[in-house]
């Protein structure tokens, strides 16, 4: 099956994509970010068990970075707190946290 996917050996491939017209295209193929598509392609392409498992995989890692993207958040805010209650200005506070002044604003006790 490899065989067959390797545009380096698939005629059709090569009649298709191997004119000047579509040079281009046939570069592109040579991207390493492209073979590792058309890896994964071939791959998932094989059977529903070996799909569900990446598919299962891919949702672990982006819920993993959603978690830490949120714990990152948080921190910005406790830091922002603690340099509030310091009586830290605002401008600096935006500046060490990223946050907006609107951000900082929202988290000073009323």
């Amino acid at each position: 099956m490899t065989e067959l996917l390797d545009p380096r050996n698939d005629f059709v491939f090569k009649r298709i994509f191997g004119s000047e017209e579509n040079k281009d295209v046939l570069l592109a193929m040579n991207e390493p970010t492209l073979k590792k598509a058309m890896t994964t392609l071939e791959f998932l392409s094989q059977d529903a068990e070996a799909r569900r498992l990446y598919e299962a995989r891919q949702k672990y890692l982006h819920d993993e970075a959603s978690m830490i993207e949120g714990a990152k958040t948080e921190g910005k805010i406790e830091v922002a707190k603690n340099m509030l209650s310091m009586g830290l200005d605002i401008q600096l506070i935006v500046k060490a946290t990223g946050l907006t002044e609107e951000e900082i604003h929202a988290l000073k006790p009323m």
